[in-house]
């Protein structure tokens, strides 16, 4: 089975999935200066699914002295991640206070086996646990840079890529491993666009639907070579499905909070041929160099008929 970056964007308000109060005593900031923090989630899309569980019960943040902030939720937050698409997010946590300096790893505590939410339910209703590998000892980590000043509030956005994420593992077996970015969201624009009739329909397409397998790939550069998903390291970093609006008739796209810089789009009518766990698919790209993505800003990428 291959799972496609096909499900709608949601339209919603931002953070509207905000979750419960948080147990912040593990926090220590009487040895100096204090800011706050404030961490949101979002994701790429994935069409084969109906909804995607994750149960968070916490937060543990590593400090680069070693020392460990522990956010632990007054109740866990089940989140359908599904819904987390575009330029939809959810606050994990908000405005909360720690100690100054840089955070080497963000870890999301995950709960998952009998009685807890993490599962996959698809299109017709099948519903089957969500094996996270050692997420519940170790949790969802990822490693970087995430630097917190004194009286301010930093802003950081997980970004979970659903379609590289979730892997068939038997029968009726699903595992997530989570393929995660985390970026400040301090310098952050929008590329969006719409899509030509001639690309949705074009002959090479998987099939005469013009509302099915058709994708926007995101690569880091200006001029990216573009690829199929096989985990290597020129994959496409994001991708974005293609929808048709329902008022205007055009087909449209979004990519929300990327990091400003350089970047290549490119388009396919054919990601249902796009197996993550090996290389080599034609995808039959149409492709878009030269996009630089500026702070604050929205940018406007078409595909158009020559």
């Amino acid at each position: 089975m291959k799972l496609q970056a096909k499900k709608a964007l949601l339209a919603g308000v931002f953070g509207s999935l905000a979750l419960q109060g948080c147990d912040l005593s593990t926090i220590d900031s009487s040895d100096g200066a204090t800011g706050t923090m404030t961490l949101n989630l979002s994701d790429a899309p994935l069409d084969d699914a109906k909804n995607i569980w994750v149960q968070i019960s916490g937060v543990e943040l590593k400090h680069s002295d070693g020392r460990k902030q522990n956010i632990i939720f007054t109740s866990p937050a089940e989140l359908d991640v599904l819904t987390l698409q575009g330029t939809n997010f959810t606050p994990l946590f908000k405005n909360y206070e720690i100690p100054t300096g840089t955070y080497k790893e963000i870890r999301l505590i995950v709960d998952q086996g009998a009685g807890t939410k993490t599962s996959i339910v698809f299109n017709d209703g099948t519903d089957y646990p969500l094996t996270i590998p050692s997420g519940s000892e170790s949790g969802l980590k990822l490693k970087g840079n995430f630097s917190v000043s004194k009286n301010q509030n930093s802003t950081f956005l997980i970004d979970f890529d659903l379609r590289k994420s979730i892997l068939k593992n038997g029968a009726d077996s699903y595992i997530m491993k989570p393929v995660l970015r985390a970026f400040s969201m301090g310098s952050v624009g929008v590329i969006k666009g719409e899509v030509a009739n001639e690309f949705v329909r074009a002959a090479s397409c998987s099939d005469g639907k013009s509302y099915s397998y058709n994708s926007v790939y995101l690569f880091e550069g200006a001029a990216a070579t573009v690829s199929d998903i096989s985990g290597a390291a020129g994959d496409p970093i994001e991708t974005a499905l293609v929808k048709r609006n329902d008022d205007s008739g055009d087909f449209e796209y979004n990519f929300g909070y990327l990091p400003a810089g350089d970047y290549t789009v490119a388009f396919t009518c054919r990601s249902d041929q796009d197996d993550v766990t090996q290389a080599g698919e034609d995808l039959d790209f149409a492709v878009l160099n030269n996009i630089t993505v500026v702070k604050d800003q929205t940018k406007t990428v078409n595909f158009t008929a020559e």
